[in-house]
């Protein structure tokens, strides 16, 4: 395989490799130049709701159909993202490094609807893209907003908070624990 993408904002992405189908494998190596990271929802489903932005960088895909892993040093650019539990949206931009079984960032700035930051790290560890788990760490937050429900999505508990301090957000597929040491801030 030897293929250029066209993309519609005018970036163009590359994929050579090759797949083997007696063999039950593939080896495709990507340049990536702006790709629209909304193909990643399904991923990250269990806490996101909406994902967009857009990613640069060289990433390998490789393995047996069912055992495939992935390696690459990725810049995503205005990736936004929707906690939907929380009713918040959060925009960040900066480097994701894959190994296998591993995609991690640290100190990722997060920027909130109103401007307020916090930093961002964390790790998805994967077994072949099978039985993910994650961990998300906020640190840093100072009036970052941190739940924002309305009454017509909520009636029961809804409002508008701010906080400082920090959280984490733990799981995998079915279980998700979310621990806060916050206080509340003005507003």
């Amino acid at each position: 395989i030897n293929a250029d993408i066209s993309q519609s904002n005018g970036c163009k992405s590359y994929i050579n490799g090759a797949i083997f189908p007696m063999n039950d494998s593939l080896d495709l190596k990507f340049k990536t130049q702006k790709i629209n990271v909304g193909f990643m929802l399904p991923f990250m489903s269990a806490f996101a709701k909406e994902v967009s932005g857009y990613a640069s960088g060289n990433a390998r895909l490789w393995g047996k159909f069912k055992t495939i892993d992935m390696t690459g040093d990725i810049y995503a650019e205005d990736l936004k993202l929707k906690i939907d539990f929380t009713n918040t949206y959060y925009t960040a931009t900066d480097s994701v490094h894959l190994k296998p079984g591993y995609i991690g960032f640290k100190d990722v700035e997060l920027t909130d609807a109103y401007g307020n930051n916090a930093l961002l790290g964390g790790y998805l560890k994967h077994t072949c893209f099978k039985r993910p788990e994650f961990e998300f760490n906020i640190t840093k937050a100072h009036n970052f907003l941190s739940y924002d429900e309305t009454p017509e999505r909520n009636p029961i508990w809804h409002g508008r908070i701010f906080g400082n301090g920090e959280a984490s957000v733990k799981g995998k597929p079915g279980e998700v624990n979310i621990t806060v040491d916050m206080a509340t801030a003005p507003k």
